[in-house]
């Protein structure tokens, strides 16, 4: 990890990062935000990793057209991540990429609206009070 961050340091080194994946058995701080009108949880790792680096947050979305075969990038403006908190770096970002999740949903790489709808840490903690079988 240390070798990344120093990566990311160097001029026009860029670093491209997921919001929406979980690591299913990392009891890691997340944060609520609100997404398409629901709440979720998720890690601000991407927005600490950009304040760590001093690099700015670039929200981007990848849909597939069917139809064309076809894929689109969306690149939104950047978001300076020493001017806003963790918090706020990742709700700019969940707002950038909330239209491509609402056109096409089954392009999701994790189901926000699903899976992180529910904090990690209440996850972990019903599966160490499930017997096992």
């Amino acid at each position: 990890p240390i070798a990344s961050v120093r990566w990311l340091k160097e001029p026009h080194h860029v670093l491209t990062v997921a919001l929406d994946v979980r690591e299913p058995v990392a009891d890691k701080p997340e944060s609520q935000f609100e997404f398409m009108g629901q709440q979720i949880y998720l890690q601000t790792g991407p927005a600490k990793l950009a304040q760590m680096t001093g690099a700015s947050v670039v929200p981007a979305a990848i849909e597939y057209n069917p139809q064309k075969q076809m894929h689109t990038m969306s690149i939104y403006p950047a978001v300076d991540a020493q001017q806003h908190s963790l918090e706020a770096i990742t709700q700019q970002a969940l707002n950038c990429i909330g239209p491509h999740v609402q056109r096409a949903p089954q392009q999701q790489f994790y189901d926000l609206l699903g899976a992180l709808q529910v904090p990690q840490k209440t996850i972990l903690a019903t599966k160490e009070q499930s017997p096992q079988v």
